[in-house]
């Protein structure tokens, strides 16, 4: 269903804010070589700037030297630089309710890895650590969409290896934990973590956050309902 109705899937991506939806019809091979030009177009027409840099995914090489010639010949400007980005998201960070996982979060003993900007260059610790937050708590609703525009800072390949890498971190001795960060692993991390985690579901089933977990990631999955899937979480748990 979902292949025949590709093209319509990108205003429903735009309209909900979420570039890592197109994304993931990469990722689940929905969109490949056999369909991109049908798609290219439409995808090159968005207004969400990840989206339509989607559209140059399965170009040509003749196509692709295209771009990065004219490219080059664009006046480069220069990226943003860190320390006032780290700065706007630890004010943000800081802004938070001091109240379980996000004090957690905050603390600087809690490592997470280091990401990505889209430019390559190293982003600030804080920045992640606000996104994380951001889906972390029930109140925390109202920062979803400073969230994902903080997401779309970052380096899509980046962010979602950080992703994978902190579900695969997770201990069972952080199991209450795990539970409070499903809605962010499920809003950003690709088709592989996602089916990580509803694998843990079955390896949960003994405790008593079994049909806990399953509840939260059936919010966090079915239309990206991240919102209503953070309030379970810190429903359930608290």
């Amino acid at each position: 269903m979902i292949a025949k109705n590709l093209k319509r899937m990108i205003p429903l991506a735009e309209e909900i804010k979420c570039p890592f939806a197109m994304q993931a019809l990469f990722d689940m091979g929905l969109i490949n070589e056999t369909n991109i030009k049908a798609m290219r177009k439409k995808l090159a027409e968005s207004d969400v700037p990840e989206i339509a840099a989607l559209s140059e995914r399965f170009m040509s090489d003749r196509d692709r030297k295209k771009i990065n010639k004219q490219a080059a010949a664009e006046e480069v400007q220069p990226s943003e630089s860190v320390e006032p980005l780290a700065a706007v998201y630890r004010e943000k960070l800081a802004a938070m309710e001091n109240i379980y996982p996000i004090n957690m979060i905050r603390d600087p003993s809690t490592k997470f890895p280091v990401v990505t900007l889209r430019d390559g260059t190293a982003a600030p610790d804080e920045l992640l650590r606000f996104i994380i937050a951001s889906y972390a708590g029930m109140d925390c609703c109202r920062f979803h969409e400073e969230a994902d525009k903080a997401a779309a800072l970052l380096s899509y390949e980046s962010l979602t290896k950080a992703v994978a890498c902190i579900k695969n971190n997770m201990a069972d001795s952080y199991l209450k934990y795990y539970l409070f960060l499903v809605p962010f692993l499920c809003r950003y991390g690709n088709c592989e973590t996602i089916e990580n985690i509803l694998k843990d579901f079955g390896s949960f089933n003994d405790y008593d956050y079994g049909s806990v977990l399953d509840q939260i990631i059936r919010s966090s999955i079915i239309l990206s309902d991240t919102c209503t899937a953070a309030h379970k979480s810190y429903h359930y748990i608290s």
